[in-house]
């Protein structure tokens, strides 16, 4: 995919901005309702808060997640041609995310 985007930045008939924001807007949804079903059987099964604000706040924290996720894998995929690589730096990412976000303390 990354030779395609090469040549058509250079006839001229691709901006690398467009790419990612489509990327982005085409694959958001489909992991918004994932993670959407996820935190519902969270709030379901789990013994967790289910008054209005918590649902809200929890499902915002999770729309942003899921956008600087997708983002970060557009930034990854764009990097490389290497499947292997594009890969580990995904990776890296996420296990520098979980390191100093918070999820491994």
């Amino acid at each position: 995919e990354r030779q395609v985007i090469i040549r058509e930045r250079k006839a001229g008939t691709l901006r690398v901005d467009c790419y990612i924001a489509s990327g982005i807007l085409a694959e958001t949804p489909e992991a918004i309702v994932q993670g959407g079903l996820v935190l519902l059987i969270a709030f379901v099964m789990g013994d967790l808060n289910t008054e209005a604000q918590y649902m809200y706040f929890a499902f915002a924290i999770l729309m942003t997640g899921l956008s600087a996720w997708q983002s970060a894998i557009q930034l990854c995929s764009m990097v490389s041609d290497s499947i292997g690589f594009v890969y580990t730096l995904t990776f890296v990412i996420l296990g520098v995310g979980t390191l100093y976000g918070g999820l491994m303390i």
